[in-house]
């Protein structure tokens, strides 16, 4: 289930879909869902907003649920407090329905210190995009992974979703002969 919100709206997502090779129309409103937040926009505040999305995940029960771009939605925050509620309902909400659930949202180095969606997320990761030697470069960095290991630095990212790991070597492999 992918939801979006103002300026991504389904018909917009389901173009940039079709790109890919992974991408089956014969499963859209059967085992892939878009719900359009903006009927809950922002402006009616976040009680509106989780209320859709909790209805919307109850009747369906997905395996997987996007909400993109969750900055957005928590940008509509009247208040500290008002967010921090919200979040927690969510967390809540995300841990009973069983999803592997992404939050997806445009977020700078700096807002990991002081964004209150970090507290109740059990992994972050940063996507970053760059150029190197004329072509670009997409890297993932695992910055949070509770009850993981993540292994530290960047990991070279192609086509959508293939991660290339860096290969470390354990420390304790270093001095022994083969």
């Amino acid at each position: 289930m992918h939801f979006t919100v103002v300026g991504e709206p389904p018909l917009k997502m389901l173009r940039y879909q079709q790109q890919f090779t992974f991408f089956d129309t014969t499963r859209l409103g059967t085992s892939v869902h878009y719900v359009n937040l903006s009927n809950a926009t922002p402006s009616q505040g976040l009680e509106a907003v989780l209320e859709t999305i909790q209805r919307e995940v109850e009747q369906v029960s997905p395996g997987i649920v996007v909400v993109d771009s969750f900055r957005t939605i928590t940008r509509a925050a009247d208040g500290r407090m008002d967010l921090q509620s919200f979040l927690e309902r969510l967390a809540i909400q995300l841990t009973s329905w069983q999803a592997t659930t992404f939050l997806v949202g445009e977020y700078t180095d700096g807002d990991g210190s002081e964004n209150a969606i970090f507290t109740v997320a059990d992994g972050v990761l940063w996507l970053y995009q760059h150029i190197h030697r004329n072509s670009g470069v997409r890297e993932l960095q695992a910055m949070q992974m509770r009850g993981q290991a993540p292994l530290p630095g960047l990991h070279t990212m192609r086509a959508g979703s293939a991660v290339f790991p860096r290969i470390i070597r354990r420390t304790a492999e270093v001095g022994k002969r083969p």
